[in-house]
This record gives C-alpha cells, structure tokens and sequence, in this order.
C-alpha cells in the first residue's frame, strides 16, 4: 500500500490515511449567504477539515425549455419541478462565492469543488480551492475534464448513472493530459431505490480496473453506507448537507443532516483506524490473557509422577506451563511435589525422566 498517493491541500490523500469527509453544502444552501456560513460553522464545530461545495454561478448552463426535473419527498413522492427554475433558485455571484471561500480559509478548511464551465474552474483555481470535482451530469464532457485535469489539482469524478465505456473514456481524457491525481466516485442511486442498488462492491471494481482511488458519493437516506465505504477501502467519502430541520428541496430526502456529522465523521475514522492493520500480535506477550489455560496437578504429585493425563489437569489462567507446551513437556516426570490443583512451573519437572 502506498503511503500517500498525492495531497489535497495539506491533507494527505490514500487509503492509508483518514478517509476525506466531503459534507457537500453544495446548493443546500439556496442564495441565503448567511446560512452558507452558518453551515460551514457548524462543519468547523464538527471537526471537519474540508468544505465541499460547487461553483453555480450562471443559468444558461441549462436550457431554458420546459424539461423537468424530479426529486424525492418521503412524504409526498416524486416532485418534478422545471430544471431552468430549479437553477435559476440556486445560483451565486462570483462575488458571494469569494467572500464564502475567503470564510472556510480563514477557518484553515480545504475546498473542493464541484465545476460546470471553463469560466467556474479559472475562477476556483484563482481562489486558490485544494480540489476540483466533474459532477456525474459532466462525465461526458470532454471539453471540462481536459481542462481541469491541465490545471493539475486533484480530480474527484463522480460515475453516477454512467455506463462504464464512460468512465473509461473519462479517465483515459484525464491521463492524456499526463494528470493522475484524481478519484473515481461510485454514485450510486438516489432513494426511493432499493438497499441492492447500493452496489457498493463497485468501489472494488472501480480500483482495480482503472488503477485509482475511489471513494463514495453517497445517495442513500441513511448514513451506514459511507461506512460500509470506508471499510470497502474508499478514500473518500461524500454526502449533501441540510439543516436539522430543512424542508423538502432537491436532494434534501438523502442529505447528511448537520448534527450528524461529528457522529459519522468519528465512525468512518475509527472504521478506517481499525482496518489499518491486517496481523494479529507478532511476538508473544509478556503477560498472558487470563483467557489461556496452564497445567494444575490433577491430584497431589510425588518425584518421579509423569505428566500425563492421569496426573495433569489444565486450568484458567496461566500461572506456569501453558496449555500451547503441551507436545514438548508429555512425558516428562514431576521433578518434586506438588499438591492437587496447584500450577506446574518448569522448575517442578524433569524432562529426562523418572
């Protein structure tokens, strides 16, 4: 296993270190500002190290026709709203994304970011952002992945709803540009789908085909997939970010609410603390568990007794000769007494007989 892989900012990246938490504030936030903020405070509070959002700033990335768009409400069902409204509601100035990530670096928290246009990746790169994202919408997009992989920071490609000539075709955009800094998202899809649509064994099939980390952008209602992630081997682990108390919106149905994070985010890094290492102890230890059982007189023994099954019992825990001895010491005779039910040292025996 390699060490580190390549660095996100000062975060270094790979399986052998903390699985990167991305909280997407993304849109969740609508155009209310302060509430972008208040979001990334409680982040903070959280312990969390990174921000992911995207850079949303023009309508005409969409068509303005009457394609609609459907979402999922627990309580009402599929919801379909038009796509250019649904834009339109969720877009911020340049100016307001600025003052936003001016915010999380003065917090010293690293940002990814999700781009749809070359104008969104100049001006993310220009702010100084420590990673850059290609939503599952732009994995055909040639033109935006060529151009963030020439920017040489480190790629997160979401493989949501794509074929696998797709992905293939993505990565290969990505390393004709000499890049290979990225990570492979499986994206599975969004509730109402069932728990076997997870495909989680994907994140397998992702590394090894293509030779790359891989993480997970989690569309599940719950949380245990990001952990069941991590223990697959995901390097990093995504999920929308809402309110406590948010009201049904695009993704909310899915979203990771904020006063969960501390919980998940401690989770996954224990899940991934307790994998580290593969082996068992390595050397005998200097104390033994009381859980282990030693050789007891099984009656009141004389000089000259064997050890056998007739005068040796075994018993919790280990005071003298271990149970695990057993082949090397049958055999051998008692070198002095000992009283039923005592412990048999190396000292009480006499490995050359009688």
């Amino acid at each position: 296993m390699r060490d580190t892989v390549f660095q996100l900012g000062a975060i270094p990246v790979g399986r052998a270190h903390p699985p990167l938490f991305l909280a997407d504030i993304g849109t969740f936030f609508g155009q209310n500002m302060a509430e972008a903020h208040r979001m990334v405070d409680g982040l903070k509070e959280a312990g969390c190290t990174i921000i992911k959002g995207e850079i949303l700033h023009r309508a005409d990335i969409c068509l303005d026709d009457d394609t609609m768009e459907k979402y999922y409400d627990p309580v009402r069902g599929m919801i379909s709203e038009r796509h250019r409204d649904l834009i339109e509601r969720k877009i911020i100035s340049f100016e307001n994304y600025k003052t936003l990530i001016d915010y999380c670096k003065s917090l010293r928290m690293e940002l990814v970011m999700s781009v749809y246009d070359l104008e969104g990746v100049d001006f993310a790169i220009a702010q100084g952002v420590a990673g850059l994202k290609i939503a599952s919408s732009n994995i055909s997009h040639e033109p935006l992945i060529r151009y963030v992989a020439q920017k040489r920071v480190p790629m997160f490609v979401d493989t949501g709803k794509s074929t696998f000539v797709e992905i293939a075709q993505a990565v290969q955009w990505i390393r004709d540009e000499g890049h290979d800094a990225f990570v492979l998202q499986h994206s599975p899809a969004a509730p109402p789908a069932p728990i076997v649509e997870q495909r989680l064994r994907m994140l397998n099939v992702l590394g090894e085909a293509f030779n790359c980390e891989v993480g997970l952008s989690d569309h599940h209602a719950g949380n245990e997939m990001m952990m069941a992630a991590v223990a697959l081997g995901a390097c990093s682990v995504e999920k929308g970010l809402c309110r406590d108390d948010a009201s049904i919106d695009q993704d909310v149905a899915h979203a990771l609410r904020l006063g969960d994070v501390k919980q998940l985010k401690k989770s996954c890094d224990d899940i991934h603390l307790a994998l580290r290492e593969a082996g068992r102890w390595n050397t005998t230890p200097i104390e033994l568990p009381i859980a282990r059982m030693g050789l007891i007189a099984k009656r009141d023994l004389r000089p000259g007794d064997p050890l056998d099954f007739e005068n040796i019992d075994f018993a919790f825990p280990v005071k003298g000769i271990s149970c695990a001895e057993w082949s090397r010491v049958c055999g051998w005779h008692m070198a002095r007494n000992i009283a039923k039910g005592k412990p048999i040292h190396w000292a009480d025996t006499n490995p050359g007989g009688k």
